[in-house]
């Protein structure tokens, strides 16, 4: 149910594109069309688009054996010639399929296409995304983030238990049953080992959606699961305000302050959430990775949820003298690294540690002023993107883009 989607001295250019000669797939090019694929019409019946992306679209299909509804990912036509929007679907169907958690969105199969690319065969979740929840309900009252963000962050344990990156956590790339309310999280088409080159980002370059990508991220480093955590972060924020964070900011003002600024209070604009809550995301907002929760399983003790634990075994709730709800934390380091900004709120004295990485301090420190660098020219990428109109984003920082520094001059 996912959505689809150099230089070293400049931003990646689009590989060259070759006009299929023939092709045993009837692919449309209007948006109301249907396909009929030869090699999946005797096992599926597309029924109709569920939504497209930057390089892919998603057709809801029925199963004829099984009777169930399906999602299948195809590549759109323009770039069934494109190596690498090949490679990363690819890719995308082999991160699936070590992945089985009740919160991703699960892979099926795969099929090969007689025109050399390939269809993912997946779960198809009847519901919505959470960017339209939040579209028509504003902001969320405090028990449901709570739960969409404990089902999400229990996926990314397993998945970061798996050594992979995710690199687009955003509204968009996370559904909501109609039935169940169950949170899943879809669309690992730029997910990656982050132990591993997969050969398809090239250093220095940056992929993924600006508005949630992690000041890490954004300088094309390398990534752990603390940059999903950072884009968690984002989320839960925009859960609780009802609007994207630096909603109507330009392309290069949104990278600058994810970077170097902190989002307006949570605990000014909603006073109502639990301290838990509060901590939870900001906590999960540092922009050092050091400075964060170490891993998906401390960002859910925080949030008072049980933990997933690998053995697969039933989770056991927190003891209470684990519960966070009950101090307030001023502000929360790591072990060795400096101080971040403080969070706010009155200061209270210290509790025991509540993870094993993490300090928790209690005397006040001035804001930590931003360096004063020039912000590198980035540019988005123009063949790769989901482009989701939203008249609260100014220019592209909705988008997926490929962001990279242009040659010297």
């Amino acid at each position: 149910m996912t959505r689809g989607h150099a230089r070293p001295d400049a931003v990646r250019a689009p590989l060259a594109r070759r006009v299929p000669q023939s092709s045993d797939v009837d692919r449309p090019t209007e948006p109301d069309e249907l396909p009929r694929f030869a090699e999946l019409n005797a096992e599926y019946e597309i029924l109709r688009e569920l939504g497209r992306g930057g390089t892919a679209i998603v057709y809801l299909a029925r199963d004829r054996e099984l009777a169930r509804e399906v999602a299948i990912k195809v590549i759109r036509a323009a770039y069934v010639e494109d190596e690498e929007a090949t490679a990363r679907l690819v890719r995308e169907a082999q991160t699936l399929a070590q992945l089985q958690h009740p919160n991703i969105v699960a892979l099926y199969g795969t099929r090969h296409l007689r025109d050399r690319s390939l269809a993912l065969i997946m779960e198809y979740v009847p519901g919505h995304t959470l960017k339209s929840e939040v579209r028509q309900r504003g902001p969320l009252p405090y028990a449901e983030v709570t739960r969409v963000l404990s089902e999400i962050a229990r996926g990314l344990a397993y998945a970061h238990r798996q050594r992979i990156v995710h690199r687009d956590i955003k509204p968009e790339n996370i559904y909501i049953d109609e039935e169940t309310r169950i949170a899943r999280l879809s669309d690992f088409g730029i997910a990656r080992p982050w132990d591993t080159d997969s050969g398809l980002t090239l250093p220095g370059t940056a992929i993924g959606t600006p508005t949630y990508m992690s000041p890490e991220q954004i300088d094309g480093g390398r990534l752990d699961g603390r940059s999903d955590l950072y884009s968690l972060g984002l989320v839960g924020y925009e859960m609780l305000t009802g609007r994207r964070p630096w909603a109507g900011e330009s392309l290069y003002s949104v990278v600058y302050k994810q970077k170097h600024e902190d989002l307006p209070s949570l605990a000014e604009l909603r006073p109502d959430v639990p301290r838990s809550l509060l901590v939870a995301v900001e906590g999960a907002l540092r922009k050092e990775p050091d400075d964060r929760w170490p891993d998906a399983d401390a960002f859910l003790k925080v949030l008072g949820q049980p933990v997933a634990p690998a053995s697969g075994a039933p989770p056991q709730p927190l003891s209470a003298d684990a519960d966070p709800d009950s101090v307030t934390i001023k502000y929360v380091i790591s072990a060795a690294g400096p101080p971040p900004p403080p969070m706010r709120g009155p200061a209270h004295e210290a509790p025991p540690p509540i993870a094993p990485a993490l300090v928790l301090a209690q005397a006040a420190q001035p804001p930590l002023e931003p360096p004063q660098e020039a912000l590198p020219l980035l540019v988005p990428a123009p063949f790769d993107g989901d482009d989701y109109d939203d008249p609260q984003i100014a220019g592209t920082s909705s988008r997926r883009l490929v962001l990279g520094r242009p040659a010297p001059l």
